[in-house]
């Protein structure tokens, strides 16, 4: 029985090294990253099998990058954020699009270049999930009751 957990604990600790490599990025994609997006904070590595996905923040706006393990070059962005750093524009069209309502958050989407974002309204008696494609065309993905959304004090 001793030899056996003497065994166990040997095994774990030769994995130790290769189970930690993998979680962490090369150097070289980490150098890209360090260029490509300065001054970010709260990194957080995660590995997936063909992407290297990055949650971080920077300038106050929570971000999550997929960056391809083989090459290093950016599959996709996700910034989430209030409507104060939304385009002008189309912060104007949501509004006009929904009126009478409060924007709660934003997801925008860069997928290879193409950006699309989700805008989550609602007033008292509805909560909107607003769709904006690469044209900046507006729909009306979803339409909830509201059930108690309501500004953040």
């Amino acid at each position: 029985m001793k030899t056996l957990l003497i065994t166990v604990v040997l095994a774990l600790f030769s994995l130790q090294p290769v189970l930690a490599q993998n979680n962490h990025p090369e150097d070289w994609i980490k150098t890209k990253f360090d260029h490509d997006f300065p001054n970010a904070t709260h990194t957080k590595w995660v590995v997936s099998p063909q992407y290297y996905v990055v949650s971080f923040e920077k300038d106050g706006i929570r971000n999550k990058v997929f960056i391809n393990k083989n090459d290093g070059s950016d599959y996709a962005l996700t910034r989430y954020y209030d409507a104060s750093k939304l385009k002008p524009g189309l912060l104007k069209k949501v509004n006009r699009f929904v009126p009478n309502t409060t924007i709660y958050g934003v997801t925008e989407v860069d997928i290879n270049g193409h950006a699309g974002y989700r805008v989550i309204t609602y007033n008292k008696k509805h909560i909107y999930v607003v769709e904006i494609n690469e044209n900046e065309d507006l729909s009306i993905a979803n339409q909830y009751k509201n059930h108690g959304l309501s500004p953040v004090q």
